[in-house]
C-alpha cells in the first residue's frame, strides 16, 4: 500500500533513502525510513525504521518504540528496540535523524558483508 507521502534521496548511483508516511489529520498514522542499495536486479533493504500498527507484520513504536531491522540478502538479519515507546511522528523525525543521509553510507561494508566477511563492527 503507497504512503500518502514518499520522498527519495540518491546518492550516487547504488545508494538511497527512500522515505515515506501517512497521517490522518495531521497525526502521523504509519512510516517507512529505509535505506536501500542497488544489487543485481533492483534495489535492496538495508536497513528500515517502520511504523504501521495495522499491518499483521507491522510495529507500533507507541507500544514497542523505534526499532532497526537491518537486512542481509533481502531477509532480516537483526532487529533491535532503539529507544523507547514514543508518538509516531516523533519516531518518525527520530528515524530520519538515526537513518543518516544515504551518502553516510559505507556501500563497501554492505557489499563485504553480504560476501559474509567481517565489518567494521565486526559482524556477525
Amino acid at each position: 500500500m503507497a504512503y500518502d507521502r514518499e520522498y527519495t534521496t540518491r546518492a550516487g548511483t547504488t545508494v538511497r533513502r527512500r522515505l515515506g508516511y501517512s497521517h490522518d489529520h495531521g497525526e502521523v498514522t504509519r512510516f517507512v525510513v529505509q535505506l536501500e542499495y542497488l544489487y543485481e536486479d533492483g534495489w535492496t533493504p538495508v536497513v528500515r525504521y517502520d511504523h504501521d500498527p495495522a499491518s499483521m507484520h507491522g510495529h507500533d513504536v507507541t507500544d514497542e518504540g523505534p526499532h532497526i531491522d537491518v537486512y542481509r540478502d533481502g531477509e532480516t538479519y537483526r532487529q533491535e528496540y532503539v529507544a523507547p515507546p514514543m508518538p509516531a511522528g516523533v519516531a518518525l523525525d527520530f528515524a530520519e535523524d538515526l537513518g543518516g543521509e544515504p551518502e553516510d553510507y559505507d556501500a563497501e561494508e554492505y557489499l563485504n558483508d553480504r560476501a559474509g566477511e567481517p565489518v567494521a563492527d565486526g559482524g556477525e
